[in-house]
């Protein structure tokens, strides 16, 4: 572990060695949380030397560090499968090319540039039915980079994906049962399109609560090895954008289930839904 693990005393010493006065460490791992946990521990350490004391005074000063971890002590550093990419690093690109992180919408004033990262991080994981809870120290509030047109333009933030959640079929209206599990075979295809990663059409996430999110729901009817379903795509939590009727068989609906994606995925290709 020692071998490939960096302590907070190993970057506390590498920091005082640096003679900038301003110091900008962004930690994008799990449970980096922790190193900002130890170094405010140490700052209250009666045994520290004098000299490595004020050093880690320095943090709270302007002319000190500003850490930006991107989780809790303990707490996962989540890659996003929507962006193809972690979110405090997809954040901290939001936060310069859309704006949010900038003053006067030209300088990236760090303090800016980090409270909207990590604000921004909170709602993303939530969003995805997850808990990411980046962490900030430093009182500094200083310009780091200046941003234009050409640097705006050089950052190539990837368009959210669509994204699916969980099918719901009803065969049997009485009992409101899926007898022949078509909501599973519908999941379990979706998932197995999106786990191609960026070659795939959507992201699936069964219980996320994206307003964005798309469903599939649907009825249908068994007569003897017939099956007649109707399909409803769901937008939200009620909005119907598209239906259509299909027929298959019980032996083979597997087949209805992948011609009712194709059939999605033109829909979406069609109407310029899909990136």
């Amino acid at each position: 572990e020692k071998e490939v693990a960096i302590s907070s005393d190993e970057l506390n010493e590498w920091s005082r060695k640096i003679k900038a006065n301003k110091q900008v460490l962004i930690l994008d791992a799990c449970s980096s949380g922790e190193v900002i946990n130890n170094l405010q521990a140490n700052m209250t350490r009666g045994d520290m030397p004098a000299d490595q004391q004020r050093a880690l005074e320095n943090l709270k000063d302007r002319t000190g560090i500003y850490i930006l971890s991107a989780s809790e002590s303990g707490q996962a550093a989540g890659e996003s499968a929507i962006f193809n990419q972690g979110l405090l690093t997809y954040s901290l690109l939001s936060g310069i090319k859309l704006g949010g992180g900038l003053k006067d919408d030209k300088f990236i004033d760090v303090s800016k540039w980090f409270n909207f990262a990590s604000d921004d991080v909170r709602k993303l994981a939530k969003n995805a039915g997850a808990v990411q809870s980046p962490q900030i120290l430093g009182n500094a509030s200083f310009d780091v980079g200046i941003v234009d047109k050409e640097v705006a333009d050089n950052i190539k933030l990837l368009v959210k994906k669509k994204i699916f959640r969980r099918s719901k079929f009803i065969g049997d209206e009485q009992l409101v049962t899926d007898d022949i599990d078509l909501s599973g075979l519908v999941d379990k295809e979706l998932n197995n399109l999106s786990e191609k990663g960026s070659g795939s059409p959507w992201v699936y996430l069964a219980d996320n609560i994206f307003d964005s999110a798309y469903s599939v729901h649907g009825r249908y009817t068994v007569t003897g090895n017939a099956i007649n379903a109707k399909m409803i795509l769901i937008k939200g939590q009620k909005q119907i954008v598209y239906q259509f009727q299909m027929n298959g068989t019980v032996d083979k609906k597997e087949d209805l289930v992948r011609n009712m994606i194709d059939k999605l995925i033109t829909y979406f290709k069609f109407n310029g839904l899909l990136n």
